[in-house]
């Protein structure tokens, strides 16, 4: 995925890109399938991705409010992909 990124978006992977579970409300956790910070242009950018074997239109729907969930843990740029 690190190739992917910068061939075709410009975005230099830092560190690793990893499954995590984000606290959005007091004992409420999220599973975000891959997130991992980048750089593209010298600006740092937030990589998140949801990965499915069968995507469908509410797997996208879900994934959208995800992010907007977390955009008060990650205020940086995103990068939203399906993988």
């Amino acid at each position: 995925m690190p190739k992917l990124l910068k061939a075709d978006f410009g975005i230099t992977v830092e560190g690793s890109l990893i499954r995590e579970y984000t606290e959005v409300s007091p004992n409420k956790y999220e599973e975000i399938n891959i997130i991992g910070k980048g750089r593209r242009d010298g600006k740092e950018i937030m990589i998140l991705a949801e990965a499915e074997t069968q995507v469908k239109k509410s797997d996208i729907d879900n994934f959208i409010a995800l992010a907007r969930k977390i955009e008060k843990f990650y205020p940086m740029e995103k990068i939203l992909l399906s993988v």
